[in-house]
């Protein structure tokens, strides 16, 4: 028995005690023995005399009933034991710790089953020509949430992992009408009234054209009626991104361990074209091109946070990022990065810098350094000696001009070969020894920000990183000189800088 088919026995185990605890006449009996006198004589002293001569009775019952208060674990008031699981939920305590607390005392049940249902995971089965099997699971919790009508109102978080295993069985062409899920999901996602959060896992593998369509379809239909605040999917296959980015859901983020090129996305007239819900993207480890980032973009209206790995389609000299036009007037955090790869045919090549100063709400901007530097002028690593630096290369200062004047967080990040000092990692190592004056000649695109602070009075975090694909290399904090430091300290501003360093 695996672990997961341990823990939802589990479940079901607490689920019926707790069904017992609701008809248990204990609890009752508790109550009405705590309001039972003990003794019917009470003393003069045990009374509290006014100033009239009168004796405070209420005060008299108010002990007498603390008194009485039974020292048992059923005694202790539902809000502070839901406190106490809350904490320990938060902690991050291993589920098992709530289960093994209801089998040491039923008094826990009624709370605890908050929290062991409140995240639960669940098979279902990819699209057949077959009638799919119905995984135990899945029919175990459908019986169990019929059994008792309280439960799937703990569920919060719906973890799925979706099973594709009979499409590779059968190689005939899937037809609209064979795109079929688990018959008991639909009835189970109907009873999750207080539903926050979907994490679907798609096992991977050798997908066909018809598999990928089929899975998109049955994806759809189960949720389409169904709001999510949150939808994390773990796949890279864009017919089935394209579907469920389209969901009502107000945030969505795509969960894959490996950075993977978005051909584009394609959106048909079979459904709405439009994204009205979406307030966050997550894009990950999928990485767009301009053209693709604008499709998307047009479709939303509200679009509040967006992350984005952008990449180069081959196309050169994309003028700006026209593509965030059309939610230039509502997003609040944007991040604008690329893929980590010392392949420069995948970085953008711009032909002129991108502007965020009508960004009227931007609060926190990360964004790749190709968006603004190295465009007409890109650093030889090759090159010895200083003229090998950055600053004399090109001119980095007025980066203000393109910030909006509400802006109170900057990151930059530098992908292997653009640096902020250099091309190279010996060009960092070489120019933390040099004097100070030379360094500070190259901190002055930098310090530039900061003797401009009445355009960015918000300002108060900026961070410079470079990056870099090779493990043999690391990365390591350069502390500008001290006059550097003093400018930002007096505009307010935090500075970090981390560049490349040797494996030494």
């Amino acid at each position: 028995m695996t672990e997961e088919e341990e823990t939802n026995q589990s479940r079901e185990k607490i689920a019926e005690m707790g069904k017992q605890e609701m008809h248990e006449p204990v609890s009752i009996h508790l109550i009405e023995m705590a309001h039972e006198p003990e003794n019917a004589n009470v003393s003069v002293e045990d009374y509290e005399t006014e100033r009239n001569g009168q004796p405070k009775l209420e005060d008299v019952s108010e002990k007498k009933e603390s008194e009485k208060q039974p020292t048992t674990l059923a005694s202790i008031p539902k809000e502070i034991l839901d406190m106490i699981f809350s904490e320990l939920y938060d902690s991050g305590v291993d589920p098992s710790t709530f289960i093994n607390l209801c089998n040491a005392n039923k008094a826990f049940v009624g709370v605890a089953q908050a929290y062991i249902f409140r995240e639960i995971s669940l098979p279902i089965q990819g699209p057949t020509t077959v009638v799919p099997e119905v995984p135990p699971t899945c029919e175990r919790f459908r019986n169990l949430v019929r059994d008792r009508p309280a439960l799937p109102g703990h569920v919060q978080v719906l973890h799925l992992t979706y099973i594709w295993e009979g499409i590779e069985k059968n190689k005939e062409t899937l037809t609209h009408e064979s795109r079929t899920i688990n018959p008991h999901f639909p009835e189970i996602l109907s009873r999750l009234s207080n539903l926050r959060e979907v994490r679907i896992r798609i096992q991977d593998g050798n997908w066909r054209n018809d598999s990928e369509t089929a899975t998109a379809m049955a994806l759809w239909n189960t949720f389409k009626d169904i709001e999510i605040k949150r939808l994390i999917i773990d796949c890279s296959r864009t017919p089935i991104l394209t579907r469920m980015m389209q969901l009502k859901t107000e945030e969505f983020t795509i969960n894959t361990k490996l950075y993977t090129i978005c051909p584009g996305f394609t959106f048909d007239n079979t459904m709405s074209s439009s994204m009205p819900s979406l307030k966050c993207i997550h894009f990950g480890k999928l990485c767009l091109n301009p053209d693709t980032l604008a499709k998307i973009c047009l479709r939303t209206r509200d679009l509040k946070s967006l992350f984005v790995r952008l990449c180069s389609s081959g196309r050169q000299g994309y003028s700006g990022l026209y593509a965030l036009d059309s939610i230039q007037g509502s997003v609040e955090e944007l991040a604008l990065l690329e893929l980590e790869s010392p392949r420069q045919y995948l970085h953008l090549k711009l032909s002129q810098q991108v502007s965020f100063h009508s960004f009227v709400k931007l609060r926190t901007l990360r964004v790749a350094a190709s968006l603004w530097f190295n465009q007409a002028t890109f650093i030889n690593p090759n090159h010895q000696g200083q003229r090998g630096f950055s600053y004399r290369l090109e001119d980095r200062s007025g980066l203000y001009r393109l910030l909006p004047t509400q802006l109170e967080e900057l990151e930059i990040q530098f992908n292997h070969p653009f640096g902020i000092f250099g091309a190279n990692p010996s060009y960092s190592i070489v120019f933390r020894q040099l004097s100070e004056v030379i360094q500070r000649k190259g901190c002055e695109w930098i310090e530039d920000l900061a003797k401009h602070s009445e355009y960015l009075p918000k300002l108060r975090i900026l961070k410079l990183f470079e990056l870099h694909s090779n493990p043999q290399l690391c990365i390591g904090k350069y502390v500008p000189p001290v006059n550097v430091m003093e400018t930002f300290r007096e505009a307010g501003m935090d500075l970090e800088i981390r560049v490349r360093l040797s494996d030494e």
